[in-house]
């Protein structure tokens, strides 16, 4: 079990965006572990990319967009879990984000649409009460690896029950 891993999603559509993130991660001196969840790389693409990551197949047949939270449930890491997408660029270290998360926190980045809020979501995620807060963007989520497996689990049953287009 590695300490401390990167988990992202790709299908071949998106590869040169996973190599552009590859790239940056080691670029700014991260050494973890990147865990990639192939949903769709050419064969070509997957030889090149075991290079430098762990490729993962999917345990079930989903689109890339809901199958983003698999690849650290199948392969998860003890102490920090970093589920990132593929469109994001590392510009500088990441070690005090994973520190924080190594601490306990859970690091999200707000998203440009801080108001978007649906009160069906209390239904749906078996909340008595549910307010606005500010609302975070999934494309890079550092989770505490002593909860993050569980909170994961808790996304993919949401998920399940979410009528959402692909």
């Amino acid at each position: 079990m590695h300490r401390r891993a990167f988990y992202c999603v790709s299908d071949a559509d998106y590869f040169l965006g996973l190599v552009a993130l590859v790239n940056s991660l080691r670029l700014v001196g991260q050494r973890e572990p990147i865990i990639v969840l192939d949903c769709g790389l050419e064969p070509s693409q997957r030889t090149l990319l075991e290079r430098e990551a762990t490729v993962l197949t999917p345990s079930r047949d989903r689109s890339p967009i809901w199958a983003k939270f698999d690849a650290p449930l199948q392969l998860p890491a003890a102490e920090v879990m970093v589920v990132i997408d593929v469109d994001v660029i590392a510009v500088r270290t990441l070690a005090e984000l994973l520190d924080r998360a190594a601490s306990g926190s859970v690091v999200a980045f707000t998203d440009d649409q801080p108001a978007y809020f649906n009160p069906e979501w209390r239904s749906v995620l078996d909340c008595p009460e549910l307010k606005p807060r500010t609302y975070v963007n999934a494309g890079f989520l550092a989770l505490p690896g002593d909860f993050g497996p569980e909170l994961i689990r808790r996304i993919r049953e949401v998920q399940d029950h979410l009528f959402l287009n692909d």
